[in-house]
């Protein structure tokens, strides 16, 4: 070992003590008048599952804790830009991550199937093997059954006959809302509600409507809209 080694190895040592010293939480009180973010430094952290956690506390603790300064706390998961891109790009991983039977939920999967698909493909090279043109037979036959199954409801809305209805495999069963199976999941069977709340400040660059439409199409026709007592509440806050 060379004296290189030696200041690499401090310097690890070094990092590693300023990250379990490092706060949980940091206040950041000068992004925007009348307003305090709350930065949570640890990955493992969502903003949303604390709050609950901390809500749920609060009911079961009547008078213990008092928050006198605090008007509403709202968490933040994700931030993009003021667009439509730019929504999009954060609605389909969160709407997908908490709410398995959604739209969304199938389309990151099939995503994610069309990723393994082609580095198989470059691995194995252009040439099938026999075991892989089964498969595709296989896959060929299931896709039929499903699309005779789906041209068979007389109920499918026309909308949703586009959006093809993928098994997502391996995935765990849902725990909020009525207990299916994902991949027994079919257009048109609610398992859970959903609620949207819209605030825009200061521009206009994002019409509640289109946001509406957005999240519609994303969250799909597994769950219903139920503004009174959703078990599924999207914030969607826009400001400049």
């Amino acid at each position: 070992r060379g004296a290189a080694d030696e200041v690499t190895d401090a310097l690890a040592s070094e990092l590693a003590t300023l990250r379990e010293g490092q706060r949980r939480f940091i206040p950041m009180k000068d992004l925007l008048k009348g307003a305090i973010f709350i930065r949570f430094t640890r990955e493992e952290d969502i903003p949303s599952e604390i709050l609950h956690g901390l809500m749920e506390r609060m009911v079961a603790q009547p008078g213990v804790f008092s928050c006198r300064h605090i008007a509403r706390i709202i968490p933040v998961d994700a931030t993009a830009p003021p667009t439509v891109a730019g929504l999009l790009s954060i609605v389909r991983p969160l709407i997908a991550k908490q709410m398995l039977h959604s739209r969304a939920a199938r389309r990151s999967a099939a995503d994610g199937d069309g990723r393994e698909e082609d580095r198989g493909d470059a691995a194995a090279g252009s040439e099938p093997t026999p075991k892989a043109a089964e498969g595709a037979a296989s896959a060929g036959e299931r896709n039929a059954v499903s699309t005779e199954a789906g041209e068979s409801q007389g109920d499918a809305k026309g909308d949703e006959t586009a959006d093809p209805v993928k098994d997502v495999g391996g995935r765990p069963s849902e725990k909020r809302g009525k207990e299916t199976e994902q991949g027994d999941n079919h257009e048109g069977e609610v398992v859970s509600t959903w609620s949207c709340q819209y605030t825009s400040r200061g521009f206009d660059t994002v019409k509640k409507q289109v946001v509406l439409d957005l999240l519609a199409e994303e969250v799909g026709s597994a769950y219903k809209v139920n503004i009174r007592e959703s078990e599924f509440s999207i914030v969607v806050e826009c400001n400049p």
